[in-house]
């Protein structure tokens, strides 16, 4: 009797199909499959997060960063959500993971926060951060400066 054969912490392989926590994956070439981290995947065509095929995903550059943040040379991804704007070249996690910046922009949690300078954006601790023009707690202004 065939069974289960471990691949990660919560990957298992199964008669040619890939699950994850005992969910099924629609993984298109599984003999290819392989974790990267961070609940992403890929086989040899496709990049996914968790159970979905990350489409605009550029498999051959396609990097985990942490905290489910990836990037590839054409887009920056939080979960499996393209950040809108972010610039793969220059994006980085800050020490607080729920903030993330590149040269332009600063993000809470994969979204842009309006009016945040990247330049002088730092975060502090629980949430809090500020720029040169404002205070935040997690990803809203609290008090302008």
């Amino acid at each position: 009797m065939a069974k289960h054969v471990k691949i990660g912490n919560e990957y298992t392989s199964y008669k040619k199909e890939i699950y994850l926590n005992g969910k099924k994956l629609n993984i298109e070439y599984p003999k290819s499959f392989l974790i990267l981290g961070c609940y992403y995947s890929k086989d040899q065509k496709n990049v996914y997060h968790k159970d979905v095929k990350i489409k605009e995903a550029d498999i051959e550059s396609f990097t985990v960063l942490d905290w489910g943040y990836a990037k590839d040379k054409f887009n920056v991804y939080f979960n499996y959500n393209i950040i809108s704007g972010a610039d793969p070249v220059s994006f980085v996690i800050l020490a607080d993971d729920d903030y993330s910046k590149d040269r332009n922009s600063v993000f809470y949690l994969g979204r842009k926060i309006d009016g945040a300078v990247s330049d002088t954006f730092l975060t502090l601790e629980d949430g809090k951060a500020e720029d040169e023009n404002a205070f935040y707690l997690d990803g809203k202004i609290t008090e302008k400066k």
